[in-house]
């Protein structure tokens, strides 16, 4: 969604009425469903939450788009939506192909078309934002002004680098890890580690390292105001593959966006002055997947072509904390 602000922009400054869809995927957390009403409105406070949703408020309240159409959870719910939204749109346009998208918006629009076939199809463009952007050039940043964010005040140091792990199937073997945030120390900046329980498994190999004094541990502990504010005031923010990195390149120039199953067309655009796109795939065989042993729920994404073998996680093992720090210093 944030990769589409240039695109929306456009769309309003013709007077475009344009709406965006919304499908909420927590309707499905059956274990947030079991949880009593104060921890489950404790629990959405937290930006993992709902962050898709903040996004298209902020939208909203910029005038970005007139309004948000949720997509119903379940048939009866979804069928009696479609019938009442029949052909109601204009025109709609689908970034990425896909069959249910394809499906839903051939009932609900007068007239509809995807730009891209899938994922990895850079036959148009190199990626989804130089579509929506149109030059190379231009950065994310470039249009931070368009979104006003209402940010929260967290206390913490002035001078930190934020890192955002991901899971272990995306993220580098611990040992690189560890080097880079000794680097980042040594340059007497603080380190800060971002998201949620996901990410906790990176926090517990920390402690395994003996370095997890070394970190500012903020895991779960933020709102999405304090989120923003964390990822504006960085002095770098290193992310790898997710939400995350979308919205740091929005509200900061400095970016080290790290790929290892991210898809092709989801690289932020980047100037390789103050920001950089880190993609590792040395063989030329490689191409964005899922990490193996996700496939199993995600049919529609290719699995590893090393899957099972011993070139499994060839892409983890190509990041290196020299590549890394290469990056962060030039940036510093």
């Amino acid at each position: 969604m944030i990769w589409g602000i240039p695109k929306l922009a456009e769309l309003k400054s013709k007077w475009y009425e344009v709406y965006q869809t919304f499908y909420d995927m927590r309707h499905i957390n059956k274990g947030l469903q079991k949880m009593s009403e104060k921890i489950r409105n404790e629990y959405k406070k937290r930006p993992m939450y709902s962050w898709r949703h903040f996004i298209l408020e902020k939208f909203k309240k910029n005038w970005l788009i007139d309004d948000i159409i949720i997509i119903p959870y379940g048939f009866f719910a979804l069928l009696v939506f479609l019938i009442k939204n029949f052909r109601k749109f204009d025109e709609v346009i689908i970034p990425v192909k896909t069959r249910p998208w394809v499906f839903l918006w051939k009932i609900l629009g007068k007239k509809s078309h995807y730009i891209f076939e899938d994922t990895n199809d850079i036959t148009k463009r190199r990626t989804i934002s130089e579509w929506e952007l149109w030059y190379k050039s231009q950065t994310l940043y470039d249009y931070s002004s368009l979104i006003q964010r209402e940010t929260e005040k967290i206390d913490i140091p002035k001078d930190y680098i934020v890192i955002f792990p991901s899971i272990w199937e995306r993220s580098p073997e611990m040992s690189e890890w560890k080097k880079v945030i000794h680097h980042i120390k040594e340059q007497k900046i603080d380190v800060v580690v971002l998201w949620w329980g996901r990410e906790k498994r990176f926090i517990d190999e920390l402690k395994q390292y003996d370095i997890y004094y070394n970190i500012i541990d903020l895991l779960d502990k933020t709102s999405f105001g304090q989120l923003i504010y964390i990822l504006q005031h960085a002095r770098v923010n290193i992310s790898w593959n997710g939400g995350v990195m979308w919205l740091a390149n929005l509200v900061n120039k400095k970016n080290i966006n790290i790929h290892t199953v991210s898809a092709y067309l989801m690289e932020p655009p980047v100037n390789n002055i103050h920001s950089f796109n880190l993609r590792p795939y040395i063989y030329p065989e490689c191409k964005p997947c899922e990490a193996s042993i996700s496939t199993v729920w995600r049919k529609d994404i290719p699995q590893c072509i090393f899957y099972k073998t011993a070139r499994e996680w060839e892409c983890r093992k190509a990041i290196t904390a020299e590549k890394i720090i290469t990056l962060l210093n030039k940036i510093l």
